[in-house]
């Protein structure tokens, strides 16, 4: 067999087994594009639904942030109302505490030698005496006494009269506070209701975030997926420097052969 015939034999087999080299590589990166390709679309799937669910959280996000602004705004306004009625309440204690005060040292007087009640006539004793028991019958009733009884007579009535006012005043007191007790309780109770108003709108706000996570991440599953196909698409119509190398050899041994004949 001859050098040139060998040489061509050589050659052409060193081609065929590269072009079937090729052959093979094509069909293995044309399957390897099909499964990119469902890839990218099942990709495309899962960034489509979760669009969808940012879509769905953001209108949920939207009406609970609504809903907790009508929640709070009524609150507030409560809550400012019960401060008004606080104030007023408060200003009302404070009157009470300096009467009290006033009506305790009015009855520590009583008891001084030093003071003296001005006299008042005896029947108008006898009415304020009358006076202190509206409920019962004492029609008809009499008072004799000297000076010093009728002085008497009118200091007892004026203690139990001034002991009865100091009674009232600290039942009234008493009343206040414990509204004011209530109040407080009702305050707390607004700003729990804000409080859980807040917590449903910031677990909305979570669920939302979430979502645009998720809706990121998928963004960048099918960038990738796509540029995959990209990548297989250049590999397919492009070569290999080993490649490009055994071609231009294939190449040049038929030229050569191709010549010498």
């Amino acid at each position: 067999m001859k050098f040139k015939t060998l040489c061509f034999i050589i050659g052409g087999v060193v081609f065929l087994v590269l072009l079937l080299f090729l052959w093979q590589n094509y069909i293995k990166i044309d399957r390897a594009l099909v499964l990119a390709e469902e890839a990218a679309a099942q990709a495309q799937e899962e960034l489509t639904r979760a669009e969808i669910a940012v879509d769905v959280k953001a209108r949920a996000l939207a009406r609970v942030t609504e809903e907790t602004q009508v929640t709070i705004e009524k609150a507030e306004e409560k809550i400012k109302l019960i401060r008004k009625e606080e104030g007023d309440s408060l200003k009302k204690i404070n009157k009470l505490t300096t009467d009290n005060q006033a009506l305790k040292e009015h009855i520590k007087q009583l008891s001084s030698p030093d003071v003296l009640l001005d006299p008042e006539p005896v029947k108008d004793v006898l009415i304020n005496s009358i006076n202190l028991y509206p409920q019962k019958d004492f029609i008809g009733a009499e008072f004799q006494a000297n000076e010093k009884g009728q002085g008497l007579f009118q200091l007892m009535v004026e203690e139990i009269r001034s002991r009865r006012d100091l009674d009232l005043n600290n039942e009234v007191r008493f009343a206040e506070f414990q509204n004011q007790i209530s109040r407080l309780t009702a305050v707390i109770k607004e700003h729990e209701i804000k409080y859980q108003a807040l917590t449903v709108e910031n677990l909305a706000l979570k669920g939302s975030i979430t979502a645009l996570e998720n809706n990121l991440q998928k963004h960048g599953i099918l960038a990738n997926k796509l540029q995959n196909q990209v990548d297989l698409y250049k590999k397919r119509f492009s070569l290999t420097k080993t490649e490009k190398g055994a071609l231009l050899s294939a190449l040049a041994l038929a030229i050569y052969i191709g010549v010498k004949k």
